[in-house]
C-alpha cells in the first residue's frame, strides 16, 4: 500500500519538472562557456555513459532539436570540468563508475 504522503510527493515532483527551465544549445554553451560545436561533441560524448544525456541524441548518434532541460545542464558542466582535468581516458572511466545503470542498482 501506498502512503498518501509518498503519492504526494511524487505528484508533486512531477509537477515541478513541468515548470523546469529548458535552454536551447546557445544557451547552454555560453553558460558552461564553451562553443555550440564543443557543446554537441561533449553531449554526443557523455550520452554514451549518462543514461538522462540520451533524450538529446537520436538512435542513428545525431543530436536531436530538444532543448535542454536545466537539471541536464549540470551533466554538461561535469563533463566539461572532468575533460578539463583529465584524459578522455579517465572521464569515460569516471562517467561509467559513477552513471553505470548496473553500479547504481
Amino acid at each position: 500500500m501506498i502512503d498518501n504522503n509518498q503519492t504526494d510527493f511524487l505528484i508533486t515532483q512531477e509537477m515541478l519538472s513541468l515548470y523546469e527551465k529548458q535552454y536551447s544549445r546557445q544557451e547552454v554553451a555560453e553558460e558552461i562557456g564553451i562553443s555550440t560545436r564543443t557543446l554537441s561533441r561533449y553531449l554526443v560524448f557523455a550520452a554514451q555513459y549518462i543514461a538522462d544525456l540520451q533524450v538529446y541524441v537520436d538512435d542513428s548518434g545525431f543530436l536531436n532539436r530538444r532543448r535542454f532541460e536545466s537539471c541536464h545542464l549540470e551533466y554538461l558542466r561535469e563533463v566539461h570540468d572532468l575533460l578539463r582535468q583529465f584524459s578522455k581516458e579517465r572521464v569515460i572511466t569516471i562517467l561509467t563508475r559513477k552513471y553505470s545503470t548496473l553500479a547504481n542498482d
